[in-house]
């Protein structure tokens, strides 16, 4: 402990033994009276002591002083500027809205202390208060801290707004679940009718009866959806009715369209087959025209095949003469080639007999070679005397080489001589074989020849016969040709008359085809709207529902098919009487009454037609057709 510790430790002592620590204004006070002494002694002493014991006495008042100045300061600054300090940085943090700050604890029993205390209070109230106000922001009505009584008008106003809170809280609440239980019962009720189904209204015990503006938009909104039931309910009565007259005046105008392309394609038919016939007596008037040419070139080329003949026949007898001739010049030249086969067989033999004399030279010079190879060995032996000797060898062994040489040099000679006569003998053979066969066959050319001559005469008196017959069928072939284009003139009016007739009936079936073409858009475009509306569920009060309008539609398929049987009977009738008029039309066909039944046969069906068509079911359905559709939502 330092001494300063020790020194407050005994001033605060003495003060508790005196009974001034209870209050700061005691403290101050005799700190105050004690100065006031020091200053009261000053004064006084110099007129009481004198000389040393004036200045050992002042010197112990001035202690005094200084000791009262430092106990006075030590008082305000440990019992007064430090718990004020606290309670300042408390109250500014607290001024920030920190509330939570630690409450500020001051241990003296005096002002200072009971103001920290207050201080304090001061506190935990501020954090009461705070505490309810969070708990009333996080609507958290049974949180402990509400249960904190708070003193005073503040604390009786925070309790009515916390009530005033709850009680609101609690309303909105009730009133989000009817909202919430409202709004789910419109999505169910709105993704049923996405998907088709109108029964899905809401229940009006989904908002309670003090709601008067909840009950009044689930009755609109119920009553909307039966108003689009009753609606769509005579809309899908009307799509059936429009489907089913449509389809019935699509089968008819398809049945008319058929007829009249059967009458368009028999027409074409009969015009196609006026043309094709046109075309066959063109082709006719043509190949007669070419025949008549033809057989009048056949005439003159009988009359050159004639001269041709007689011409043959000089150039058969001519042949014979001259392969007569050839014959005897073939016999002159096989007798010729024999004499020159048997020349070459001579010398084939004298060649023979060269070879074997050049075969006795090749061994005579081989002997002389051994000879002179004998006599080169004895003069060897010899040694001096014997060099001419060995000369004489020497030159005899050159004579003997050349000997060979030259032998042999005429043995490869004769060798290719002899080949060129085995060949030379083969051709000479083979000449003549062909002289032979050659003469053969000039010998039965004659035969021919003489065969020829008799066939060329033969053929000539044909041909002067085929001449005059050919001279009448080209008289024929004119008279022909004339009555092939008289009968080419008729075709061709035919032809035009079936090909006008045939341009009425596509014209008339262009039209129908039109009238079916739209009929079936409109049958197409009913069934769609009705296909669209059967995908809709609504109630069966007083509202034709998917079921009735299945009987509905079989019950009036069924009328209508009879309706269309009897039409299509009809229709059969008239087709089979309108096909019969084509085929005496065709029969008839370039006479002057054809005109007359190609009217007649657009007025029937334009007539059978316009009967359909006037039908009382058609005139209904045409003005149901032009009422208009009306759908009233409230």
């Amino acid at each position: 402990m330092s001494l300063l510790d020790t020194y407050e430790a005994v001033l605060w002592g003495t003060m508790d033994s005196l009974g001034i620590t209870d209050s700061l204004r005691r403290k101050l006070l005799a700190a105050v009276a004690i100065q006031f002494g020091v200053a009261i002694g000053l004064f006084v002493l110099p007129f009481v002591v004198a000389g040393t014991a004036l200045r050992v006495v002042q010197g112990v008042i001035f202690i005094g002083a200084i000791v009262a100045f430092v106990n006075t300061v030590l008082i305000i600054q440990q019992d007064l500027i430090e718990p004020l300090a606290r309670i300042e940085t408390a109250a500014g943090r607290i001024a920030e809205g920190h509330v939570d700050t630690e409450p500020v604890v001051v241990e003296q029993s005096d002002e200072v202390g009971d103001l920290a205390a207050s201080f304090g209070d001061l506190q935990i109230y501020l954090a009461t208060v705070a505490a309810q106000a969070d708990a009333l922001a996080d609507q958290e009505f049974d949180n402990e801290a509400l249960a904190e009584p708070v003193p005073g008008p503040f604390g009786d106003s925070l309790a009515r707004m916390a009530d005033n809170l709850e009680t609101h809280t609690r309303e909105l609440e009730a009133r989000s679940e009817r909202l919430t239980r409202l709004v789910d019962a419109f999505e169910t009720s709105t993704t049923a009718a996405i998907d088709g189904d109108l029964t899905a209204t809401i229940d009006p015990t989904v908002v309670d009866d003090s709601e008067e503006r909840y009950t009044v938009v689930v009755d609109r909104y119920n009553e909307l959806l039966r108003t689009l039931q009753d609606s769509i309910g005579e809309t899908a009565q009307f799509a059936a009715a429009v489907r089913e007259s449509t389809e019935a005046v699509d089968e008819s105008t398809t049945e008319l369209d058929q007829a009249g392309s059967e009458i368009a394609a028999a027409t074409d038919e009969i015009a196609a087959g006026a043309d094709e016939q046109r075309d066959q007596l063109q082709t006719a008037v043509s190949e007669v025209n070419t025949l008549s040419a033809t057989v009048e070139e056949i005439a003159s080329s009988a009359e050159e095949v004639s001269r041709t003949a007689e011409t043959a026949s000089e150039a058969a007898t001519t042949g014979r003469k001259e392969a007569t001739e050839t014959a005897a010049e073939l016999s002159t030249i096989e007798t010729e080639i024999a004499e020159v086969a048997d020349s070459v067989d001579a010398l084939v033999e004298r060649i023979d007999e060269v070879d074997e004399i050049v075969t006795v030279i090749s061994e005579i010079a081989e002997q002389t070679n051994l000879l002179a190879l004998n006599a080169s060995i004895e003069a060897a032996r010899v040694s001096d005397g014997g060099e001419g000797f060995a000369v004489v060898a020497e030159e005899v062994k050159s004579l003997a080489e050349e000997t060979r040489s030259a032998a042999t040099d005429i043995a490869d000679r004769l060798e290719d001589i002899q080949q060129q006569s085995d060949r030379t003998i083969a051709d000479v053979e083979s000449a003549r074989d062909r002289v032979g066969e050659s003469t053969d066959a000039v010998e039965r050319s004659l035969g021919q020849f003489d065969e020829i001559a008799e066939i060329v005469t033969d053929l000539s008196d044909s041909i002067y016969e085929i001449s005059d017959a050919t001279d009448q069928q080209a008289a024929s072939a004119e008279d022909v040709a004339a009555i092939v284009d008289d009968v080419a003139a008729i075709s061709d009016a035919t032809a035009a008359d079936a090909s006008d007739a045939a341009a009425a009936a596509e014209e008339q079936t262009t039209s129908l085809s039109t009238v079916a073409d739209t009929v079936s858009g409109l049958a197409d475009e009913a069934t769609e709207l009705e296909a669209q509306l059967d995908a809709f569920e609504i109630e069966a009060n007083g509202v034709t529902t998917q079921q009735d309008r299945s009987e509905q539609s079989d019950q009036l398929d069924q009328s209508d098919q009879s309706d269309q049987s009897d039409q299509a009977d009809q229709l059969g009738q008239s087709d089979q009487a309108d096909q019969l008029g084509q085929s005496d039309q065709a029969d008839q066909l370039g006479q002057s009454d054809q005109s007359d039944q190609s009217d007649q046969l657009g007025q029937s069906i334009e007539t059978d037609r316009a009967e359909q068509l006037d039908q009382p079911d058609d005139s209904e359905e045409a003005a149901a057709l032009d009422e208009p559709v009306k759908i009233t939502v409230e």
